[in-house]
């Protein structure tokens, strides 16, 4: 249970190494199988996760991520902070309309 948006600690793991999930809510899905697969490696394992906001993306143009600077900066300020020795960056881009010139 729990929001998996913004920052979150995961279950630890048995493992020495530090892993941080981060990216758009397609993020969000990951948690559950780097533990499912990772736990013996891992013994913090934490998330960063804004919706709609790629984390090597600017989809700002896209109307996806309207406050794409302070999200990115987010993303940084965690990378910074948690020094992770793992980093998983995941993002799903969407397109909700594609037009075809005919």
């Amino acid at each position: 249970g729990g929001n998996p948006f913004g920052f979150c600690d995961l279950k630890k793991g048995t493992g020495s190494l530090h892993f941080l999930i981060m990216g758009n809510s397609y993020a969000a899905n990951l948690g559950g199988l780097v533990q499912q697969h990772f736990r013996t490696i891992y013994g913090k394992l934490q998330s960063r996760v804004i919706s709609q906001c790629e984390p090597l993306v600017n989809t700002v143009k896209d109307r996806f991520c309207p406050d794409y600077a302070a999200a990115h900066k987010k993303f940084d300020a965690a990378i910074k902070k948690e020094r992770p020795d793992i980093l998983f960056l995941v993002a799903r881009h969407v397109m909700f309309a594609l037009t075809i010139e005919v």
